[in-house]
């Protein structure tokens, strides 16, 4: 079973009323008396604290009644020293006793099944490391020509490993209705549809199911989803995903946090920037973003749908007129701004759909500003005469240092904006296919 240690998704507590309550207690007997100990849910490497207990004179404490949905949660001594539970309505009562610190290393169950197959799980994996570190020792200082040794601690090694193997195999027969086989299970069929493709993969795991929130499994499954995505689009995979369980609030959330943690770790930008503007500020957030999303979201709030950009902002035009956003904005309802590179062939692909678009309308219902991310004025000028476009372009020929770019959060040629007059983002077209119907759209009044 793999750590669960993926920083990829935000933890969510849910207490449901119609859970059964439950109890969580337990005893330090060791001279090493903490004065709290705390409670936390996990999702992933994320944590949120659900209780405090006080510990007594005694060594005890005790946390209840609780309505913690079934998954692992973490006790925490001086917030570092952590030890991992599995919670939940299955065992109404947990007794825990520690005999020292840290906490992982002096555990005793005394009271809950749960947690008893969880700890022997446990024991079995560190008497399997050991194992195979002194294999990797001996290996280390062994000849790299005694192939006999090397052919035997290789042997050792398969021994060992397959012998972990039957005794979870066991413990999983023993304890076939707990909700640590049903995680290692599901990581099994899931692993063994890997080589069958993505729809394999996809349909090896119910996303929507809430025991998987908090395992690693969850953020697994997810990150699997994206990797096998192929020739898909980021984006596209990321509406499906968001699709499929958008009926339970908890799943979304959570489903939605750690697709905005993840690309805002890891990137692409543009992927993460799509999902703040349609799941966080736009019209598909089915529910609102808690705190951890919005600070994962960071600055790409400001630059989202329904996000105002700043009045001041300057725009450089090629006959050298410095002018305010403010001022370009008031001018007609709709502004259509097109970022592009001279270099980039489909920026060229644009321009004839883009031209006739600010032909389509008057100067008061649309205007279209263009912003070459360009190096100097003879390619953007070969490219104005190329593609006999009429609206104006600013360009401080900076290439990709242009504030304007930076500020709007431009990471790719070509690239839309539609705002109002006030301006307001109101769409980020893909294309100029998208901005006409998004310009009709608006100019008609039509409801989204």
């Amino acid at each position: 079973m793999a750590a669960r240690r993926t920083p990829l998704v935000i933890a969510l507590l849910c207490c449901d009323l119609s859970i059964a309550a439950q109890q969580v207690s337990g005893q330090f007997r060791s001279s090493e008396r903490p004065a709290t100990i705390a409670l936390f849910s996990t999702i992933g490497a994320s944590t949120q604290p659900v209780a405090v207990a006080d510990v007594d004179k005694r060594g005890r404490f005790s946390f209840g009644p609780l309505a913690l949905e079934i998954g692992f949660y973490e006790l925490a001594v001086n917030d570092s020293d952590r030890v991992d539970l599995i919670l939940g309505p299955n065992d109404l009562e947990v007794r825990l006793t520690f005999t020292g610190r840290p906490l992982q290393e002096h555990i005793s169950v005394e009271v809950s099944e749960e947690n008893t197959v969880l700890w022997r799980y446990m024991a079995i994996s560190r008497a399997h490391q050991q194992v195979l570190a002194a294999i990797r020792s001996e290996r280390a200082s062994a000849s790299p020509r005694d192939s006999e040794l090397l052919d035997r601690l290789a042997e050792r090694e398969r021994t060992a490993d397959a012998a972990k193997t039957r005794e979870l195999d066991a413990l999983l027969r023993e304890h076939s209705s707990s909700y640590f086989a049903f995680v290692v299970n599901a990581d099994r069929h899931m692993m063994a549809a890997l080589p069958h493709g993505p729809k394999a993969w996809r349909k090896a795991v119910d996303l929507c199911d809430r025991r998987l929130l908090r395992s690693d499994l969850y953020a697994k499954a997810v990150l699997g989803n994206l990797q096998l995505a192929n020739d898909r689009r980021l984006e596209q995979v990321c509406d499906e995903l968001l699709g499929e369980c958008r009926s339970d609030s908890l799943v979304w959330t959570t489903m939605r946090a750690q697709l905005i943690e993840l690309f805002d770790q890891n990137g692409p930008d543009p992927v993460a920037q799509y999902l703040v503007d349609r799941y966080v500020a736009g019209p598909d957030a089915a529910w609102p973003a808690d705190q951890r999303t919005l600070l994962a979201s960071g600055d790409r709030l400001k630059r989202s749908i329904g996000a105002q950009v700043a009045a001041d902002d300057p725009w450089l035009f090629r006959n050298g007129v410095l002018e305010r956003s403010a001022d370009l904005m008031a001018r007609a309802r709709l502004t259509l701004v097109l970022f592009f590179t001279s270099s980039c062939g489909h920026c060229h692909d644009q321009m004839p759909g883009v031209q006739a678009l600010q032909q389509r309308y008057c100067a008061g219902e649309l205007q279209v500003i263009g912003v070459a991310l360009d190096t100097d004025s003879t390619a953007l000028d070969a490219t104005l005469r190329e593609a006999g476009l009429s609206f104006p372009v600013a360009s401080t020929f900076r290439a990709w240092g242009e504030p304007l770019a930076s500020a709007w959060g431009v990471s790719s040629t070509p690239s839309f904006f539609l705002l109002d007059n006030d301006r307001r983002i109101l769409a980020k077209p893909i294309d100029h296919e998208e901005a006409a119907r998004e310009v009709e759209l608006y100019l008609t009044g039509t409801t989204r």
